[in-house]
């Protein structure tokens, strides 16, 4: 369980191949204890989330559809809509647009609050829930230019808060980013920059980065306007954000390649290594110093680039090209 836990944190920091194979590896042990449903439901929703960003539309309809028998009766049927709102989500994803947008638009479901003890589960059922509806109507409405969709989004979100009263962090988090794809989309960029400024300042000291790419193009571009006017620490966290979204240009900033001071050749070595995920312990070894030598020179990386994490830091190297 707490495999899956820490992949979906490395998935929100946009860190999508370790997070894979944790995810992949908490499913393979919870599969085994299949009379714990909750459970196993929680990793393929994970799984399956992380097979839609690699863009395997049929890895993560097999997870899915594969549990299905699981809550098709019995006590756990009231598991199902946590289900089918995966699988909603898997049919946009697919090209099945009809299908998605005929669910989210459906009558709401209730919470699973008999699972309220377990409480990563019953965060999983808000998520999937509350937001997915949101999320299909978002992206079906932006590209497609449909309003009414948009609109019908907006309302979700209000209810999303208010069903999930008091709204936890990373629930207010991500309907304001939606409540901003949705007002990038309608044409009111003053409300989605309000949306989206409070949402970075919210996410950046967490380097929480996924939510915004989920949030597609109006999301991207409404960002790309913050990033112009932002002081030096949002402007890091803003070009990690950019960074991410599929197809995003490389940028290169002007004047010593865009540091505050350039690195030194050992600095070089660490964010090389970095890059290549290894740990603190691994990167000593290889370059044989203490992790506490190592601990001092992540530090100057991370002054010198402007960032607060190693995702963050690996994002910000590859945009400036230096690990080319």
């Amino acid at each position: 369980m707490l495999s899956v836990l820490v992949a979906d944190l490395l998935a929100d920091g946009d860190d999508p191949a370790d997070a894979l194979a944790l995810m992949t590896a908490g499913y393979g042990t919870l599969g085994r204890y299949r009379e714990r449903p909750p459970l196993v439901l929680l990793a393929s929703l994970g799984l399956a989330r992380l097979h839609l960003y690699a863009g395997d539309v049929a890895a993560a309809d097999a997870v899915l559809t594969d549990f299905r028998p699981v809550v098709a009766h019995g006590p756990y049927a009231r598991l199902a809509p946590m289900l089918e709102a995966g699988l909603a989500q898997v049919r946009l994803a697919g090209g099945d647009a009809t299908a998605a947008v005929a669910w989210a638009l459906g009558p709401p479901t209730p919470l699973p609050t008999v699972f309220r003890l377990q409480t990563h589960v019953f965060a999983a059922g808000v998520a999937t829930l509350l937001l997915a509806p949101a999320q299909i109507l978002v992206a079906h409405g932006s590209a497609t230019g449909d309003r009414h969709l948009l609109s019908r989004a907006g309302e979700l979100l209000d209810s999303a808060e208010a069903r999930a009263r008091p709204a936890p962090g990373w629930l207010h988090l991500r309907v304001s980013i939606l409540r901003g794809a949705v007002a990038a989309a309608l044409g009111d960029r003053a409300a989605a920059r309000g949306e989206l400024a409070g949402a970075v300042a919210a996410a950046g000291p967490e380097c929480v980065v996924r939510p915004f790419v989920d949030g597609g193009p109006p999301v991207q571009a409404v960002l790309a306007e913050l990033r112009r006017a932002a002081p030096h620490d949002t402007a890091a966290f803003l070009d990690t954000v950019l960074h991410s979204f599929p197809g995003a240009p490389v940028v290169r900033p002007a004047g010593r390649q865009g540091l505050v001071e350039p690195l030194t050749t050992r600095e070089r070595e660490v964010l090389r290594l970095l890059a290549d995920g290894r740990s603190n312990a691994g990167m000593a070894r290889l370059l044989s110093v203490e992790q506490s030598t190592v601990k001092t020179h992540l530090i100057h990386v991370y002054e010198k680039l402007g960032v607060h994490s190693r995702t963050q830091a690996v994002a910000r190297a590859r945009a400036l090209r230096l690990l080319d």
